[in-house]
């Protein structure tokens, strides 16, 4: 079952049931898709700080890695269960979701290990 309208007014502090949300947004589809650029937005300012890496010493750059991906994912938490309860029914919104925000979460993991792997960083510490 998905997100009612009330519900998403209730949460972001309007008015349940006023219709308020719709002075905001045009559709439910739309306030979606904000919730996913907000995301994007947050998780490329996290990408953004990847040049200050390396650090000298592996187990800190894990360290900073895994804390940042811990974070970037509690702040994801709530748009994650919203995605789950409307994938069906805005599947456009879905692939974006995916494509921006897991699809270059992993890429982004999976290049910094390549490079590390590459320059031999990768031996226990």
């Amino acid at each position: 079952m998905g997100t009612s309208i009330a519900a998403i007014e209730e949460r972001a502090g309007l008015s349940p049931h006023s219709g308020s949300l719709y002075t905001h947004f045009a559709s439910k589809e739309e306030v979606l898709a904000a919730a996913v650029d907000r995301a994007v937005g947050l998780a490329e300012a996290g990408f953004a700080i990847a040049p200050m890496l390396p650090l000298g010493d592996l187990k800190s750059e894990l360290t900073l890695i895994a804390r940042g991906s811990l974070l970037l994912m509690s702040n994801w938490r709530d748009l994650i269960r919203v995605m789950m309860k409307e994938s069906d029914q805005f599947p456009a919104v879905m692939t974006i979701a995916r494509t921006r925000l897991f699809e270059n979460s992993y890429r982004f993991l999976a290049d910094w290990l390549a490079a590390k792997a590459k320059a031999g960083d990768v031996s226990r510490p």
